[in-house]
């Protein structure tokens, strides 16, 4: 599971859909979700967790999430292969499959994505 730290910004809802901007570290982090805990306010600190799988990496994706980072490691699989990418945020993995590798050990600086339905909000800090 990836984790990131991050600040409620911005609350807008409509009917029981709610998206919510986070900051962490001078980014901004979107998250669509159907429930809010009770304890979220704007100002509240909390920790957002996604799947690896949820991870994208590619250019030109219309995601509201995206960030810049550095493939630090990979490792290969038969089926499905493991990336690493550092970025400003933090240290992110994600799957991908292993027939699609090649063109990725080409790349050094990559753009990921991360779409907003697949963050939750795993604890809510302060």
């Amino acid at each position: 599971m990836n984790t990131i730290r991050a600040t409620l910004k911005d609350i807008k809802s409509n009917g029981s859909l709610n998206l919510l901007e986070f900051e962490s570290l001078g980014e901004v982090v979107k998250v669509l979700t159907l429930e809010l805990p009770k304890e979220l306010k704007i100002g509240s600190n909390v920790t957002l967790k996604f799947k690896s799988f949820s991870l994208i990496i590619g250019e030109n994706v219309l995601v509201s999430n995206r960030f810049f980072g550095e493939i630090i490691e990979i490792e290969e699989f038969d089926i499905l292969s493991r990336v690493v990418i550092k970025s400003d945020l933090g240290l992110f993995e994600t799957n991908i499959l292993s027939e699609n590798i090649e063109s990725l050990k080409k790349k050094k600086d990559v753009t990921f994505f991360i779409k907003p339905s697949e963050i939750v909000i795993d604890e809510v800090l302060s």
